[in-house]
């Protein structure tokens, strides 16, 4: 039986929430893990990547800059993409902040 495969793709921008980018690899550590103790489950390969527009670290709401793992790139067939939130964020700046980042809505539409 061929093992299916999953590929959880964390989108990560400046302002977005640090523990909103971190929080769901540590979930999908934890199915890993269920996989290995549980192997009535189906088998499945799970793998993540956090990636930045130009594969640079970016800063965190918190103001800490944080790695990532690449650039935007083309992605396989099934993966699933996830875009953290942003930290607070006042009302007359998230007009500018929603412009800056409006280059992600051609890459989201090539991907699916």
């Amino acid at each position: 039986m061929q093992r299916k495969k999953l590929h959880f793709v964390v989108v990560a921008v400046d302002g977005s929430i640090a523990s909103a980018v971190y929080g769901p690899i540590e979930l999908l550590l934890a199915c890993k893990r269920m996989q290995d103790r549980l192997p009535e489950l189906a088998p499945c390969d799970i793998s993540w990547e956090v990636l930045s527009p130009g594969g640079k670290p970016f800063s965190a709401s918190s103001g800490y800059t944080q790695p990532v793992d690449g650039t935007l790139k083309d992605l396989p067939e099934h993966t699933v993409i996830f875009f953290p939130g942003f930290g607070l964020v006042p009302a007359e700046e998230l007009p500018a902040l929603l412009e800056q980042h409006a280059p992600l809505r051609a890459w989201l539409e090539r991907q699916h």
